[in-house]
């Protein structure tokens, strides 16, 4: 293990089927979300108490699915967690506060009723420069009995009515495929997705796409179409001018990064080769703007992408823990790297610095 990480055991009793998220509260604990079968599907959270771990039931099920948990915590220190019940197949969301939880289905059709979605995932509005959003939640996710589009929802105010929009839908492709939505510094928010040639096939050719909405109104397009079977975006969030998006490719076995670097060109680079089928990376700019990339592969790595005084650079990788590394959840927190991942059966935690070996 590296020596410079400290690592501590969240949950071993078992069952565990990954899908962890890690969130950290407004006094950085850290809190992760995670699917355990116990007994099928329960969406479990657990944090950091001064006293050691908690684990608790949300109540919430979820399928084990190619998407996290969708979970933030808010400023006030409660748990927001975005799921797809298994059952109904409807998006549902729950809040934790004072101890107890509160569960709901987003009335996902034109706001009015809950449908059938997928490809479920979140974000908290941060609040830095309007406060009168803080912590509401952001959903994307698409829609799987209408139009099989990518869609988005908020809430505010208390109610979802009037906030539920049809982002992309194109009638030949299905859009939405495993969507990443995430906020930048200036509260700029994007969602990473796939979209899919609709060839009567699982498995048509795929296009990574950016979505983006600049002052109430949402534009969205191709910005990768070199991996048709590409799939798990991870968004990074906190970056102002930047975004990156790392993803797997099924084809190839390749990590990569799409970066749109500010005052750069755009680029799109290998992070890593020959990793496992349906390798799930966890993407964060830190607050230097920073790229990090977390990835498995039959253990854990942490790669930063190192420049050398223009927009091309090379990426150093380091094994954070060389016996576990399946779904990393990996958040920066000024210098720090806290990352939540899977290590035979248990559910584990590390933080620390990463190594600088150029």
């Amino acid at each position: 293990m590296a020596e410079n990480f400290t690592f501590e055991t969240v949950d071993d009793i078992g069952g565990l089927v990954g899908n962890t998220c890690l969130s950290l509260g407004p006094t950085g604990t850290p809190h992760i979300a995670y699917i355990a079968n116990r007994p099928v599907g329960n969406v479990m959270l657990a944090r950091r108490e001064s006293t050691g771990w908690t684990v608790a039931d949300t109540g919430a099920v979820s399928p084990p699915e190619w998407n996290r948990v969708p979970f933030g915590v808010d400023s006030l220190g409660n748990a927001h967690i975005a799921y797809r019940d298994p059952a109904s197949g409807h998006l549902g969301y729950s809040v934790e506060a004072d101890g107890s939880w509160h569960r709901e289905y987003v009335p996902t059709s034109a706001g009015l009723f809950p449908q059938s979605v997928m490809d479920v995932s979140m974000g908290l509005h941060p609040g830095r420069y309007d406060d009168s959003m803080r912590d509401t939640p952001h959903i994307a996710f698409r829609d799987t009995r209408s139009t099989w589009a990518l869609c988005y929802a908020t809430k505010i105010a208390g109610t979802w009515r009037g906030h539920v929009k049809v982002i992309d839908d194109l009638p030949l492709r299905t859009t939405g495929l495993y969507n990443s939505l995430a906020f930048s510094r200036d509260e700029g928010l994007r969602i990473a997705y796939f979209d899919e040639l609709a060839t009567g096939e699982e498995g048509g050719p795929r296009q990574l796409k950016l979505a983006e909405v600049f002052n109430g109104e949402w534009s969205h397009g191709v910005i990768d179409d070199t991996s048709p079977a590409g799939q798990n975006p991870s968004l990074a969030g906190h970056g102002q001018g930047d975004v990156c998006i790392a993803y797997w490719d099924g084809e190839t076995g390749e990590l990569r990064a799409w970066l749109r670097p500010f005052a750069s060109p755009v680029c799109t680079e290998t992070v890593a080769t020959g990793l496992p089928q349906n390798t799930s990376p966890s993407a964060e700019l830190n607050w230097r703007s920073e790229l990090y990339v977390a990835y498995g592969g039959g253990q854990l790595n942490l790669a930063k992408r190192v420049m050398h005084g223009d927009s091309a650079g090379h990426w150093s990788t380091q094994t954070v823990d060389p016996e576990g590394g399946a779904w990393p959840s990996l958040v920066c927190d000024k210098d720090t790297a806290h990352l939540a991942y899977l290590k035979g059966g248990r559910l584990r935690y590390a933080s620390g610095v990463r190594e600088d070996t150029g």
